[in-house]
């Protein structure tokens, strides 16, 4: 509950942030930054990925620069079109031919309108000329003469549509149209197609030769003049009507119907989902909820094969380039002003545009951006928002650069996969923008917030507790507290012996030298053993464990602590030796218990430190080492915490102050580190003792100067056979209980 509440605001920030985008993803905000976007990593992947290969089926029959210099200026004669058709059907057996151009004026470099008029004006009276002119009529109709080559061919004439954007009156129509695809049912009537206004559509006559038609304009342009959709369909006095793509693909598959598929079960439309595919003769076209199809194209220009339109006229063109294929005739000359923009080039044949759409169709190679896309959009905005709001904070800085290179690789690999295999669009900006500006806040947040907080643990610990504590702290700062507090910890105090004397006899320089060569050292054991630092004073170093952090192993910690800082002494010795220095001998005292704990001082300053009774017998165990002549000495709640060590009870008494015996321990460490001497020894001591409690002096003093030989007479020793002499000089009464009362400190 502590560590939830401890991230809350954070990972609150944090959704607040991530709402934004899954509102975006919901359609509820809009962000067109994030569009423009998303067009261009569409761009990246598409120049990436396409085929760059080049498509024999579709020749486009180009009225070029060539042409135009050979032909004259566009338009041209329709008696010279009507060679070209006849060209490509007679003499190069095409299958098909589109117009991508507009025959919506009739032809007037015959001059038959002036005849017409001259005939009907001044000159018809003059009966030679009326007969010449009606003779040679027919001729000059080259409207009629072009839509006679037409008949019983699969010709297909562009047109276009206006719009609301449209410039001029977008609602004025001019030409015929070809027949609509189908009429909109009650069950379509929803799908918001692109609305035509008014339209311009080839003569009458010439639509009527082939009443195949397809529109040709793209009215779909991206904000950035770029396109990369096209209408397969547009919506005209509620029917629909087919693009050039479109009308191509149903006239080589014998002109099966269009069908439209939405969502769900397409064999029960009530279960209408929107608009994702325009079908016709078994081929599914993916389109969006407009009928807008992705333009899935093969390369940069040219991806398809260009033939002059003046080397078809006047059949000079190899016949293996144009046999049974499919034609589109258009223009790639610059006045004539059909060249688009695109993410494969800035300047790029309309005509292109056509044949790369009827390609994709041909080859079901069409990407397709189906309305469940947004739902994945959203879950994986949703699985980002919950792992970077919510998980994020809970992990250490490292880890979550290391999740964030792996999200943002798996959203990457996921979105590349989807385009390149299964030919889906899936959005990827909203979820990459998301996790740059998550990861973004968190880096803030960890430097403004977090590193702040550290750096006050560090400014107020770093002197005295070690660094991977310190670590721990700004890790888990509700584990600790600096205001007051009791609990159960471990305490020790050191100090060096006959100080004193060693200060008296050393220069200050030299002093200060072998002070902090000492303390630097036994501060390090200390650190290294999860200890804080209390305080120096003069020689004596006052450690505790358990706090700032709890440390359930505290005396484990603090004893083995203070046999590696008696350990660590001999060779500390020799350093000091080879400077000149003096060696020394430490003593230690290890109490555990209650205490206090907490910052406490004055208003001019403070210091974080332990109190209590359990402090004051630490210091008194301490001083007792000289007594005892032991390196260590430790209380029994010591030593009962800890019961991997071997222990010499050293006594039972009464030090000043505490009305409660205590008895003390030396520790002489693991049991197979101890030899076959020692625990013979340690054996005969524990028995010397028994026998002294239980007032079998004789025994007992016998014992102890066994002892003496064998352990080449340490004080503890002469210290129980100098109390047995006393007490059989001065045998205590019967309330005796083996308690030594301590004088002085």
């Amino acid at each position: 509950m502590i560590e939830w509440k401890k991230h809350l605001g954070r990972s609150a920030i944090g959704l607040i942030l991530s709402l934004i985008f899954l509102l975006y993803a919901l359609g509820y905000v809009r962000l067109p930054v994030m569009h423009n976007l998303e067009n261009l990593f569409y761009d990246f992947r598409l120049n990436h990925t396409v085929s760059n290969s080049f498509d024999n089926r579709i020749v486009i029959v180009d009225i070029d620069e060539k042409s135009l210099k050979k032909e004259g200026h566009w338009p041209w004669g329709r008696d010279r079109l009507s060679l070209l058709v006849d060209n490509l059907f007679r003499k190069y057996n095409v299958s098909l031919v589109a117009f991508d151009v507009l025959f919506a004026e009739p032809d007037k470099t015959s001059g038959l309108d002036v005849l017409n008029t001259m005939a009907n004006g001044p000159l018809k009276t003059n009966k030679q000329f009326v007969k010449e002119f009606n003779r040679i009529r027919p001729k000059l109709e080259k409207d009629k003469f072009f839509a006679d080559t037409l008949k019983n061919r699969p010709v297909i004439f562009g047109y276009y549509f206006k719009n609301e954007t449209s410039h001029g009156d977008s609602k004025a129509s001019l030409g015929q149209l070809p027949p609509p695809i189908n009429r909109l049912d009650d069950l379509h009537l929803h799908i918001p197609f692109v609305q035509a206004t008014g339209y311009g559509a080839p003569l009458p006559i010439l639509m009527s030769a082939t009443q195949l038609g397809g529109f040709i304009d793209m009215p779909l342009v991206d904000t950035d003049g770029i396109i990369r959709k096209v209408p397969l369909v547009q919506k005209f006095n509620g029917e629909l009507y087919a693009s050039l793509s479109l009308s191509i693909l149903q006239a080589l598959l014998g002109n099966p119907p269009v069908e439209l598929k939405t969502g769900g079960d397409y064999e029960e439309q009530e279960l209408n989902l929107g608009l994702e595919y325009i079908s016709t003769g078994g081929f599914d076209i993916p389109v969006d909820e407009q009928g807008t199809a992705i333009i899935p194209y093969r390369g940069r220009f040219p991806s398809f094969p260009y033939v002059s339109a003046v080397d078809v006229i006047e059949e000079r063109e190899e016949l293996k380039t144009l046999e049974n294929t499919v034609v589109i005739i258009g223009t790639t000359a610059a006045g004539l002003l059909d060249l688009r923009s695109t993410p494969m080039q800035n300047f790029y044949p309309g005509v292109e545009v056509h044949a790369n759409m009827l390609s994709g169709m041909l080859d079901q190679t069409v990407k397709h951006k189906p309305g469940f896309v947004h739902g994945i959009e959203f879950l994986l905005l949703l699985i980002i928002a919950i792992l970077m709001s919510v998980v994020y904070p809970r992990l250490r800085l490292a880890i979550v650069i290391v999740l964030t290179v792996f999200l943002v690789t798996a959203i990457f690999s996921l979105n590349f996969y989807a385009w390149r295999y299964l030919n889906i669009d899936l959005p990827i900006v909203s979820q990459a923008i998301m996790i740059t500006i998550m990861f973004s806040y968190h880096l803030a947040y960890e430097f403004f917030v977090e590193n702040r907080s550290k750096r006050q643990i560090t400014r107020l610990f770093g002197q005295y507790v070690p660094a991977t504590l310190v670590e721990e702290m700004s890790q888990n700062p509700q584990d600790f507290a600096v205001d007051g507090g009791t609990r159960e910890m471990s305490v020790m105090f050191t100090d060096i012996r006959r100080f004193t004397n060693l200060a008296e006899k050393m220069p200050p320089q030299q002093l200060t030298q072998l002070m902090n060569m000492y303390f630097t050292e036994m501060t390090k054991v200390i650190h290294s053993h999860r200890g804080t630092i209390d305080k120096y004073i003069g020689d004596c170093i006052m450690a505790f464990w358990g706090a700032p952090l709890n440390d359930e192993k505290h005396a484990q910690h603090a004893l083995d602590s203070a046999m590696m800082m008696v350990s660590l002494l001999p060779d500390l010795n020799k350093r000091f030796e080879k400077i000149g220095l003096p060696s020394l001998e430490i003593g230690v005292g290890i109490n555990s218990g209650m205490m206090h704990v907490g910052n406490m001082g004055s208003e001019f300053r403070m210091a974080y430190t332990v109190l209590g009774d359990e402090v004051n017998l630490s210091s008194r165990l301490e001083s007792l080492t000289k007594r005892y002549n032991v390196p260590i000495i430790v209380s029994e709640s010591t030593a009962s915490s800890y019961s991997d060590l071997i222990y010499r009870e050293l006594d039972l008494v009464r030090v000043l102050g505490k009305d409660t015996p205590v008895r003390i321990f030396q520790p002489l460490g693991k049991p197979e580190e101890l030899s076959p001497k020692e625990n013979e020894e340690l054996e005969m001591y524990r028995h010397a003792l028994t026998c002294y409690r239980q007032r079998q002096w004789g025994k007992a003093k016998d014992l102890f100067l066994a002892l003496i030989k064998l352990s080449s007479g340490p004080i503890l020793y002469q210290e129980y056979i100098g109390r047995i002499v006393q007490l059989e000089k001065n045998p205590p009464d019967n309330s005796w209980d083996g308690v030594y009362k301590l004088k002085g400190k």
